[in-house]
């Protein structure tokens, strides 16, 4: 005991050193806003390191002391004068060096300090870009059973594992899916996409969330995940790691002995899988599985092998197998004995204590440890102090309450002891109720008992800001949650990057609120060297304090040679972060120990000994529940027929302002006027792992396809040939082992209906590394910056002559900056008996998350330095490129011929070659080169058609077609019709009727909860039927693409709205009329919505309907490069006419509110009234099938009035 209070003192007089040294600074540096030079900083920063050691070691110090004294007054208050004085120092030291910081920083950088900050070299934070993305959640809700069909039998189901990205499940689940689905040829891609999806859980999910849900990136998908898992040397040590980390047995036991045997039979049976030979192993094993035996077993082994005989693994595996038969039979329970023996090593230990008698027990220690009075209810505990007439605040003798000079609750602060404290009672607190949201699954766990407090497991972490500086962070580990979370304020503290997404966090009960962001953070051990990244969603608090009240551990005995995740585990705090399932299990190891009759358990972690469990004596008043879940597939398609939102206008986040700031700050022109750009990221590449293997076994697979397809390898070959020849790519030399590199697998794409190049190489930068890390999740994508294509196809119809062209290999005209080259590297070779060689791509490449934001930006720079020259030209390279598609017009051939003229040369002088140009009026391009004009329509007599921003154009006629291909008939399910409805592309919703249809059969399907690939009811399955059968007359529409005419004097626009039971909308047509007083009217545009499964009377749908035009036309006018012309809205609702006379503070909420944002968007004195029969409207709300749509003359032409003068429109009818 005097050994450990001069040790105490030791590390006291250390922290008053450290106290000297502040001072000293202090009044070397007296302005507080004067930065401390850098000899300073490097100095404290390593005082600081040094006096957190010594504060470890006084804790350490102080817990053998608390143990052995008996005096707990005296100890609990020399530990508060220590923490205080140390803490404040620490904050102290911590100011001297944020000072100066504010300069450099947001204003709130520097006064917005984060708990229990370290400076630790080398750890960096990271953000990942995760787009929101609604394929996951589609594939998550997958059908995942496989039904093979054989005559005469009815096979069961087999269903798909799940992978969470242990290693250890791997193999079972590559063969199985590659069995069942990646080799079955009756399959589609997008399919296996999403039975992939639906099998991947946890880590393995989140390493392809990035890629878009298409059927070309199945391949690639798959793919990554090979890459990351199908690792033979990993898998292997794995195996063996398994084996030799059997646990020991610590009791003759069915369950543990059967447990050896499954153990080992697994991962031996997965080494032979792998190619490991395992035959001559026996020895090895034997001695390995017999040495955690326990001691009977042992024994009982010992004595079948006393003939001296070497045995083999299977007679061993022989006997573990009858001794399990044997104890199963003979049923012996040893708990009695265990507990017993667990008893009395505990009482051995006491004679380490001095003696005291209890009071209530009669044993020799403290009441405060006494297990009969914790067991005692608060009011009981304060009758037994009583009755052993001690005092009620330090529960000793000699005094009363009154004249005790010890502390205070420490719950209330009142003068009583903690342990007779007590709260009221829970059923009496009052709680409050959040709104319940219906949702697909509920996943949540609890524990309340009056008999136990549950310890609930946290650690100390380490987390890293966006400056690179370290925090301490406390977390609670919880594998009850599906997500892991963050606080708002530490988040905030970490300055951290935020990414909008839309989240149920649901809780107990359905209880839900909803997440609007999340973040990625660095974590790492304070122990130890194992850090990870971890995607946690932002939340305002997690849970309270941790645990309720502060609990005495006095007479835990926690083996002092291992290493607490967190120290102060039973001291009430805050926590900062829930590191749920999505990783908790990845921190798990091998290690657990039972600590007496407390049944607390310590689980050995990589974060260090968390504590778990229930301890005795202590009641419960609150519980803590966690709990947190995606928002489903369903959800996401229910969107169809929720009620319209009110728009509102995006602002930049922080994130793409710092992309936009980085742009202006690196790019530059080189000598030949190409841009050269730098990638915008938002970690180190350091960060980065190793990725050289993972290249080179795509490469290796890639060449085994190429072995079965020649004509393939040859198409590949070339195009990488003429990439490294036009020195898009170079090929490295030197390959250093000490330079941060990123190598990035490629496929390719096979176009077919391409006019240029059939065959498209492509890289995938989120392949990940061998961290996990891939280069797309360090890469910032950057804001949208160009106009959406809604309102370029909505100008592209309004001009009388229009042209079209691409810019050629637009990404691969923009150079990148040469020290950010080694992160875009790939590994090549035209034959397989060669070298594999290193090339670097010299470009912006198709692939990595930036590439589009870096080309448009490039473009919108190019549009910024002409605006003064030429600021029409300006004008359309800024708002009608879609990427690097440019659509744009004029009203006269002139005009026209400029356009292409001055829009070609500007984007010349960066290199950019617009190709493929096409245009109604062959005269506009006459001059363009014919290799650069588009090949499919070079004879304008020819009614061939070209693709524009998706849609079908046969620029001869000048005309919008449609060509939806006939695919033979499917099962019909829900699957098969939501695929086959989303195939056809309509941006403009010109064949809105027919499509309403097929929405409102879906929503129907949704509402019967169907599965994936369940067979549909027969009403339902005719009218799909009947609709599939008409849907190919679509090709035979053909709709003008220009609206107006030759020298109109008047334009107009007329907007219908109109809503039925099941689905409500809009359309818009424009009218014009020529100086002959001739008349033309041509449908624009529409939008229509299924109408919401909760109930609408339909004067609420006409209202709906009513704004959807107010908004529509709002976005219509907005786009059009129009200066004079009239707006008319139309409705057949009278409700709805005069609900928009009225002031909205008269009407419902519902009403009022849409009644509200439709007089800020419209005037009133613009609506009139139509009859039903007369409003196109009614076509687009009830639907037409494909045969009537081709007839419906009031959907193209709008309602025959519209072709008379004003006078003859119809009025609003009398009340």
């Amino acid at each position: 005991m005097e050994a450990l209070i001069k040790r105490r003192g030791y590390l006291k007089g250390r922290v008053t050193t450290f106290k000297n040294y502040i001072a000293k600074v202090i009044n070397s540096f007296p302005d507080a806003t004067q930065a401390l030079e850098e000899v300073n900083k490097l100095e404290l920063r390593e005082r600081i390191s040094t006096i957190r050691g010594a504060y470890e070691m006084y804790n350490e110090v102080q817990a053998e002391i608390d143990a052995l004294t008996d005096d707990e007054l005296e100890t609990v208050q020399y530990r508060e004068v220590f923490e205080e004085d140390y803490f404040r120092l620490i904050a102290q030291a911590e100011g001297l060096l944020m000072r100066g910081i504010a300069t450099l920083q947001p204003p709130s950088a520097a006064t917005n300090e984060v708990r229990d900050s370290v400076p630790v070299q080398g750890a960096s934070a990271h953000t990942t870009h995760e787009q929101a993305d609604p394929t996951p959640n589609v594939a998550r809700q997958a059908n995942q059973h496989i039904i093979f069909k054989t005559p005469g039998i009815r096979l069961p189901i087999i269903e798909l594992p799940k992978f969470t990205g242990d290693i250890d499940e791997w193999l079972g689940f590559r063969d199985t899916f590659e069995s069942l689905i990646h080799s079955n040829e009756t399959i589609d891609l997008i399919q296996k996409f999403h039975y992939l999806k639906a099998a991947l859980e946890g880590n393995a999910a989140q390493i392809i969330k990035s890629l878009e849900f298409s059927a070309a990136n199945y391949t690639i998908a798959w793919q990554t995940i090979c890459e990351r898992f199908d690792n033979k040397s990993l898998l292997t040590k794995n195996h063996i790691k398994a084996i030799f980390s059997i646990n020991l047995m610590k009791e003759e036991s069915t369950s543990q002995i059967r447990n050896m045997i499954d153990t080992l039979n697994k991962h031996l049976r997965a080494l032979n899988a792998l190619g490991q030979s395992t035959e001559h192993w026996d020895a090895l094993l034997i001695y390995l599985a017999s040495s955690k035996l326990d001691s009977i077993t042992a024994r009982e082994w010992e004595k079948q092998r006393a003939n001296g005989d070497l045995p083999t693994l299977d007679e061993f595996k022989s006997f573990l197998t009858l001794r399990a038969n044997m104890l199963e039979t003979l049923d012996l329970n040893k708990k009695g004995t265990y507990k017993s023996k667990q008893s009395d090593s505990i009482k051995s230990k006491s004679f380490l204590l001095k003696k005291q008698e209890c009071v209530v027990c009669k044993e020799a220690h403290r009441l405060s440890s006494c297990p009969k009075f914790l067991q005692l209810s608060p009011q009981e505990r304060v009758e037994a102090l009583k009755n052993a007439k001690l005092c009620l605040n330090c529960m000793k003798p000699g005094h009363f309450i009154k004249n005790c000079k010890g502390g205070t609750c420490r719950k209330c602060s009142s003068k009583h002891n903690t342990l007779i404290h007590f709260e009221k009672p829970l059923s009496e607190q009052a709680t409050n109720a959040v709104e319940n949201i219906n949702s697909s699954s509920v996943l949540c766990s609890q524990h309340r008992s009056n008999d136990y407090h549950v310890i609930l497991s946290t650690a100390i972490v380490l987390v890293k800001d966006r400056y690179g500086k370290t925090h301490k962070a406390r977390a609670i580990l919880d594998p009850g949650s599906q997500s892991s979370l963050i606080t708002n304020k530490l988040c905030d503290d970490l300055k951290l990057d935020k990414t909008e997404v839309i989240v149920n966090l649901e809780a107990i009960n359905s209880a839900s609120c909803q997440i609007k962001s999340k973040c990625r953070v660095k974590i790492a051990a304070c122990y130890g060297k194992h850090e990870f990244h971890l995607s946690c969603l932002v939340i305002p608090e997690i849970t309270g304090s941790l645990p309720n009240s502060r609990i005495n551990v006095a007479d835990i005995s926690i083996p002092l040679n291992i290493k607490l995740a967190d120290p102060r585990f039973y001291i009430p705090d805050r926590v900062d972060i829930l590191i749920g399932a999505d990783w908790f299990w990845n921190l798990l190891c091998v290690g657990q120990i039972k600590i007496g009759k407390s049944q607390l358990t310590m689980q050995k972690t990589k974060l260090g000994w968390i504590a778990a469990g229930p301890l005795v004596g202590s009641s419960v008043t609150s519980t803590r529940c966690h709990f947190s879940k995606s928002v489903d597939i369903h959800e996401q398609v229910a969107k169809f027929w929720e009620l319209e939102e009110f728009s509102t206008r995006r602002v930049l986040s922080q994130e793409e302002k710092e992309c936009e700031l980085h742009f202006s700050q690196t790019y530059k022109r080189d000598i030949n006027g190409r841009f050269v750009v730098s990638m915008p990221l938002k970690e180190n590449p350091s960060v980065l792992g190793e990725s050289y293997k993972g290249a080179l076994r795509s490469l290796e697979r890639l060449e085994t396809r190429f072995r079965r397809n020649p004509v393939l390898k040859e198409q590949y070959t070339a195009f990488l040939k003429e990439y490294e020849s036009l020195q898009h790519m170079s090929k490295v030399v030197n390959v250093s082992d000490s330079e941060i590199a990123y190598y990035m697998p490629h496929h390719c794409v096979i176009r077919n209906d391409s006019t240029t190049t059939k065959i498209r190489v492509v890289f995938n930068a989120s392949a990940p590394t061998d961290n996990g890390i891939s280069l797309n999740q360090i890469q910032m994508v950057g804001p949208k910056l160009q106009e959406d294509l809604f309102s370029i196809l909505l100008r592209f119809r309004m001009y009388l002559y229009v042209v079209s062209a691409d810019v050629e290999k637009m990404f691969r005209q923009i150079l990148v900056d040469p020290k950010q080259r080694s992160l875009l590297r790939i590994l090549w070779r035209a034959n397989p008996n060669n070298p594999v060689e290193v090339f670097e791509q010299n470009v912006v490449t198709y692939g990595t998350a930036a590439a589009v934001y870096l080309a448009v930006k490039c473009l919108l720079k190019l549009a910024k330095q002409i605006e003064k020259l030429w600021p029409e030209i300006a004008k359309i390279i800024r708002e009608d490129f879609y990427v690097d598609d440019l659509l744009t017009g004029a009203d006269s051939i002139e005009k026209a011929r400029d356009i292409v003229h001055k829009v070609s040369q500007v984007l010349e002088s960066a290199g950019f070659i617009l190709r493929k140009w096409i245009s109604n009026q062959p005269e506009i391009i006459k001059d363009i080169p014919p290799k650069n004009q588009n090949p499919n329509v070079l004879d304008f007599n020819s009614d061939v058609q070209a693709k524009i921003l998706g849609l079908g154009w046969q620029a001869y006629q000048d005309i919008l077609v449609y060509t939806i291909k006939e695919l033979p008939p499917p099962k019909v399910s829900k699957r098969q019709i939501l695929s086959e409805v989303t195939r056809i592309f309509d941006p403009l919703g010109l064949l809105n009727p027919c499509f309403i249809l097929a929405r409102i059969l879906i929503q129907k399907l949704w509402t019967l909860k169907l599965s994936w690939d369940e067979a549909i009811p027969t009403d339902l399955h005719s009218t799909w039927i009947s609709f599939r059968k008409q849907i190919s007359r679509l090709n035979q529409i053909k709709i003008p693409r220009n609206v107006t005419c030759k020298s109109y004097t008047r334009l107009e626009l007329h907007g219908f709205a109109d809503a039925a039971q099941s689905a409500y909308g809009a359309c818009i047509y424009v009218r014009v009329v020529d100086h002959q007083n001739k008349v033309q009217v041509k449908l624009l545009c529409s939008k229509v919505r299924v109408a919401p499964l909760k109930l609408q009377t339909i004067p609420r749908l006409e209202l709906s309907a009513a704004l959807t035009l107010a908004e529509l036309m709002e976005k219509v006018v907005n786009s059009l490069n129009v200066l004079n012309f009239s707006i008319t809205y139309w409705s057949d609702s009278t409700i709805v006419l005069n609900w928009l006379q009225t002031q909205p503070s008269k009407l419902q909420v519902f009403v009022a509110n849409r009644v509200a944002r439709i007089q800020e968007l419209t005037d009133y004195r613009n609506w009139r009234h139509v009859p039903t029969q007369d409003n196109p409207a009614d076509v687009l709300s009830r639907g037409l099938f494909p045969e009537q749509l081709l007839q419906s003359d009031i959907w193209w032409h709008g309602p025959e009035f519209l072709s008379k003068p004003e006078g003859k429109w119809p009025i609003m009818p009398e009340s």
